[in-house]
């Protein structure tokens, strides 16, 4: 495509004051904008570095507590269990229902799939 020759005289200009160092008015303000927005760019990612380190620190927290809570029931559980245990009346329980089995194995057997059936079938 052909330049008309002011066209031509115009870009010539142009280049002239880029080679000798002149600013105008329209790289200053393209120079001001690309400041901006890199300065908003790191803001930006400043703040979602902060973010990010704030929901791991918050995420460590939770585990750690919800980890000394599940020690803390497993302790109980086991306490209890042990208590259970050592309770005479469950020895005895525990005696007479093993007693009852080899007695009475065939209505041992109705009794466990008739609970089995009803807790099932809810």
């Amino acid at each position: 495509m052909e330049q008309s020759f002011e066209s031509h005289q115009v870009n010539q200009n142009l280049n002239d004051a880029k080679m000798a160092g002149a600013t105008g008015p329209v790289d200053s303000n393209r120079s001001s904008i690309a400041t901006s927005v890199e300065r908003a760019v790191e803001t930006g990612a400043l703040k979602v570095h902060g973010a990010i380190d704030a929901s791991k620190d918050a995420l460590h927290s939770g585990v750690r507590r919800a980890d000394g809570a599940i020690a803390d029931v497993k302790h109980n559980v086991d306490d209890a269990v042990n208590r259970v245990a050592q309770n005479p009346q469950v020895e005895e329980f525990t005696r007479g229902l093993e007693q009852q089995v080899r007695t009475h194995p065939v209505r041992t057997m109705a009794i466990a799939l008739g609970s089995a059936f009803s807790l099932g079938a809810r």
